[in-house]
């Protein structure tokens, strides 16, 4: 018979670490299909389908340190998550917005696909949205309202007229981790110019 010793139970640490694998597992399942489907796009060149993998990585890579910033594998407080993830990924050439309120804690199995929506959707902006040496701005907000939470990010810059276009490669992906939340995603142009994504989903209780 194995001792309590020899057969420690798994502390805190090792359980976040557990729960960051899995989480990080299952997105690079989430990418491998992803690279699957992108690869039948037609016209698509290997340079093309490389920098996208290198984008989509980059997402994973910083939506997972900013939820480590954030609290690791329990809850984290969205607001710095966000402002960390963000500030990562933008320039000096433009200006992040960041709205959540500073109170709002969830759990780290929301952070993380909301984490790879914001980096997908700000890195197509800053890719897209600006071109030539045009300045911008890029807002991100998560507002809770009843039982529902409201991810939306918006940039004012030239929009998203057609959706079957370059500028929204990642559409299957930001559907995908919608879904994974238990909600849905809307794609477009923003009311008063510039592109919009927009996630809706139920609270995780």
């Amino acid at each position: 018979m194995l001792s309590a010793a020899a057969n420690p139970q798994p502390d805190g640490r090792d359980m976040v670490i557990r729960e960051m694998d899995h989480r990080i597992k299952n997105h690079l399942q989430l990418l491998a299909a992803y690279a699957r489907t992108a690869s039948t796009r037609r016209g698509l060149t290997v340079g093309e389908l490389a920098e996208d993998m290198a984008d989509k990585l980059s997402a994973i890579a910083g939506a997972h340190d900013a939820l480590h910033r954030a609290g690791g594998a329990g809850f984290g407080l969205a607001r710095p998550f966000l402002e960390t993830l963000v500030a990562a990924l933008a320039g000096s050439r433009h200006i992040t917005h960041v709205d959540c309120d500073p109170a709002l804690q969830l759990r780290a199995v929301e952070l993380a696909p909301i984490g790879m929506i914001v980096s997908e959707a700000v890195t197509n902006a800053l890719k897209h949205a600006f071109p030539g040496d045009r300045d911008g701005h890029i807002w991100v907000r998560l507002a809770q309202d009843a039982d529902r939470l409201k991810l939306t990010i918006r940039d004012d810059g030239i929009g998203m007229p057609d959706l079957a276009g370059e500028r929204i490669s990642g559409r299957g992906l930001i559907d995908t981790l919608a879904r994974q939340l238990g909600g849905y995603a809307r794609l477009g142009s923003a009311p008063f110019g510039g592109a919009l994504v927009s996630v809706v989903y139920p609270r995780i209780a």
